[in-house]
């Protein structure tokens, strides 16, 4: 056990044309020994286990069905998963156990145009959807938990992320910029926290693989669940896995049902 609390971020679904932008935020004060393996290196395509698998590793509790069970609620586009509304804009779902904290969020395609129509770039939409899943988390922790690390995959070349951090919210006390890692002391969510962007961090701490395996599991499953209810529709329909180009061969095939039936392309497809 450790007596800093561990945080890392990860998304999946960033580039894609069809269904969810997904993200976790996973904190922790437990020390994992395995391998660190983030969601590039467990799943192979159509083996949802082995994502379900690695996530009751990082929380034993986990239960796929349970902790990603669909809400009947927000049903208004039933080929989206949607999970607990507690934003406005955003699929916000969080669970915890005594030493461990996990935010997931979604974005679905027509509320991530209403973003871009709003005048946001991609870039900016990731950010508005981590600040949210952050916000979750540190509403979370306990305060008597004085030591909290911040851990972030380096974004591209960048080593300075002065302007970025202030653009969130946080307050810079001290920094130090280097090759393969940046680090600073800020104040943030009103907590000390410690935030680092390394290079490939997604191999060096388990705290992002656990987020990278997190966010995966929920985009497959929003996507197994997309899939399953054209298909049921369009039985001849090949599933996509949601790139641009299978993308547009999808809504291609899909467009008759869906004109007919007066669905908006704006809640299929994102505008990248």
């Amino acid at each position: 056990m450790n007596d800093v609390v561990e945080i890392g971020v990860d998304e999946a679904g960033y580039g894609p044309l069809l269904g969810s932008l997904n993200l976790c935020v996973f904190a922790t004060l437990e020390s994992f020994t395995d391998e660190i393996q983030d969601s590039k290196k467990i799943y192979k395509r159509n083996k949802i286990n082995t994502l379900v698998n690695r996530c009751q590793y990082y929380f034993q509790e986990f239960d796929s069905k349970t902790n990603f069970s669909y809400n009947e609620i927000h049903n208004c586009e039933p080929w989206h998963y949607y999970l607990n509304r507690e934003d406005e804009n955003i699929d916000l779902y969080s669970f915890n156990n005594q030493n461990s904290w996990v935010c997931l969020a979604a974005l679905f395609p027509s509320e991530f145009n209403q973003f871009v129509a709003e005048g946001l770039n991609k870039a900016e939409i990731l950010t508005k959807v981590m600040i949210k899943a952050l916000s979750n988390i540190f509403s979370k922790l306990p305060s008597n938990h004085k030591k909290i690390e911040l851990k972030i995959d380096r974004l591209g070349g960048r080593k300075n992320y002065t302007n970025l951090l202030k653009s969130w919210g946080a307050t810079i006390h001290s920094f130090e910029e280097q090759n393969q890692i940046s680090t600073y002391e800020t104040t943030f969510f009103n907590r000390q926290v410690n935030i680092s962007f390394q290079v490939k961090g997604d191999t060096q701490h388990h705290c992002i693989a656990a987020a990278s395996c997190f966010a995966k599991l929920h985009r497959e499953l929003n996507m197994e669940n997309f899939n399953h209810w054209w298909l049921e529709r369009i039985p001849s329909l090949k599933k996509t896995a949601g790139y641009y180009i299978d993308g547009k061969r999808f809504i291609e095939d899909i467009e008759l049902y869906r004109t007919q039936h007066n669905i908006l392309l704006n809640t299929l497809e994102r505008n990248l």
